[in-house]
């Protein structure tokens, strides 16, 4: 039986904010990882290269693809405001310098080739809806079939990404359920996605987030789901290209680099943990990720091969066995005041009964679209004994 904590609300909210720190550093400890082994950054800048000559073909091959390469570099910059494409200023210098590129680095300029992609797209779309107008084939079309399987590593539909994903575009008042702010001070600092989203009652994450103690962020991460698809993408072209080189083209295929956004967006104040993992864990089939929350050696990839392997397992054993990482969940006497939490012990039956429902994937996202918004004592005593 999991230990209770009744009546001590300060206790409860320390436990949290420990959490909510450990899940921080972890994220930056993979950042590091990321960084200082070449054989996961080495990779992952060449398939940047990639993105990049194609994104400047674009640019040449007529003036609407220069205008969507434009506008979406404008986007990213006034409204993300992807610190990489300000610092570079242009595509050119992008490419001059990929071989000095960070994973984060790396990642914004995958977050600029989704929105190209999605733009390209709708700007197709409304061509094949103008009367009498058939747009010919080229540049545009290839962008609405790469849009459309874009749009497959977003599984589970629109329960989960459009009823379950409630997000308002605007800086966060300070949480009033999370007055210890550290986490929150920090993240905030970093100037990301987090920073300029406020999570509304109905979304489905933000219900997790209470019940697991979970930091308040931008809920399901949509940029996880794009990274996935840009590495499979351009990993198969390189692979379909460049098969003399079988050792290259093998290693690009380990589901390890699908970790680049748990790592770079989290570190990045962009998502939360929990919010890159469930992308993860819902495209499991590619990326061989099935997270439980706070049990995070379910992270590393279990049928990844590559040389870093163990070192990043030590690092999510570390942050698992760490003594602020809780296996809790949390309820709540009246909106905004935690009234107690269960404390699970990381081993034997008690571990088993929180995996249970802990797992990031569909079926939790359905229970939690179903879950009070301040879910009482009772209410979550009957998730984990159900």
């Amino acid at each position: 039986m999991p230990q209770p904590i009744d009546y001590d609300e300060d206790r409860i909210k320390r436990l949290i904010q420990e959490k909510q720190a450990n899940e921080i550093e972890l994220a930056w400890d993979l950042l590091e990882v990321f960084n200082t082994n070449e054989p996961l950054v080495g990779p992952l800048r060449q398939l940047v290269s990639f993105a990049v000559d194609e994104l400047e073909e674009m640019k040449r091959e007529s003036h609407i693809g220069h205008q969507i390469v434009k506008a979406a570099w404008n986007k990213e910059v006034g409204g993300p405001k992807n610190k990489t494409l300000i610092n570079y200023g242009n595509l050119i210098k992008i490419r001059n310098n990929v071989p000095a590129l960070k994973a984060e680095e790396c990642n914004d300029i995958i977050r600029y080739y989704g929105e190209v992609v999605e733009m390209a797209a709708e700007k197709y779309r409304a061509q094949k809806k103008a009367a009498k107008y058939v747009p010919p084939t080229g540049t545009l079309r290839k962008y609405d079939v790469l849009d459309t399987e874009k749009g497959t590593f977003r599984r589970g539909g629109d329960p989960v990404w459009k009823v379950g994903r409630q997000r308002d575009k605007k800086p966060p008042t300070a949480p009033v359920e999370h007055p210890y702010s550290a986490p929150y001070d920090f993240i905030y600092s970093q100037k990301g996605g987090i920073a300029n989203i406020t999570l509304r009652d109905t979304s489905t994450v933000l219900r997790i987030d209470r019940v697991f103690g979970l930091a308040l962020a931008g809920d399901i991460s949509g940029t996880t789901t794009d990274a996935l698809f840009f590495i499979n993408r351009y990993a198969n072209l390189f692979r379909a290209q460049f098969n003399q080189y079988p050792l290259f083209a093998g290693a690009l295929d380990d589901p390890i680099y699908q970790l680049l956004p748990l790592a770079t967006l989290v570190a990045g104040g962009h998502h939360s943990l929990v919010e890159s993992a469930l992308s993860l864990t819902i495209n499991r089939h590619l990326t061989g990720v099935n997270y439980k929350i706070g049990l995070y050696t379910s992270l590393l990839p279990d049928n990844t091969n590559h040389p870093t392997r163990g070192e990043i397992w030590n690092k999510l054993h570390l942050a698992e066995t760490n003594m602020r990482n809780r296996l809790m969940l949390i309820y709540y006497k009246r909106p905004t005041r935690i009234g107690g939490c269960f404390l699970f012990a990381k081993k034997g039956i008690e571990k088993h009964q929180f995996e249970q429902l802990a797992t990031a994937n569909l079926h939790l996202l359905h229970t939690f679209m179903q879950c009070h918004l301040w879910p009482t004592e009772e209410y979550v005593r009957r998730l984990f004994e159900a």
